[in-house]
C-alpha cells in the first residue's frame, strides 16, 4: 500500500488543476465565488452538490468554454481559458 503524501510534499507535485479565486457572474448573479482548487496530477476528484451549486459552470471555466469573471486557473499547466487542452481532456456535458 502506498504511504499517504504529506501536505508539504503535495506543494511540489505537478498540478492537474490550479484555480485561485475563480468566480463567475451571470447578469449580476454570482454562481461561483472565489473558488480555490488545487488538484495534483493522478488524483481522482469529483464535484458534488445540489442543482444550481456551480458544478457545471466550474467545469466549463476549467475547460475553457466559459471565461471567469475573476480569478485565474491553469489546467495541465496551461492557462485557462486557452482551449489548447480540449484535445487532452475528456468532457461530456
Amino acid at each position: 500500500m502506498k504511504a499517504a503524501v504529506e501536505d508539504s510534499d503535495r506543494r511540489t507535485e505537478p498540478l492537474a488543476i490550479d484555480a485561485r479565486g475563480l468566480s463567475k457572474e451571470f447578469e449580476g448573479h454570482r454562481v461561483v465565488s472565489d473558488l480555490d482548487l488545487r488538484i495534483p496530477n493522478g488524483v481522482l476528484y469529483g464535484l458534488i452538490g445540489p442543482n444550481g451549486s456551480g458544478k457545471t459552470t466550474t467545469i466549463k471555466m476549467l475547460v475553457g468554454l466559459l471565461v471567469a469573471t475573476s480569478g485565474t486557473a491553469a489546467v495541465l499547466s496551461e492557462r485557462v481559458p486557452l482551449r489548447i487542452n480540449l484535445s487532452r481532456l475528456g468532457y461530456m456535458p
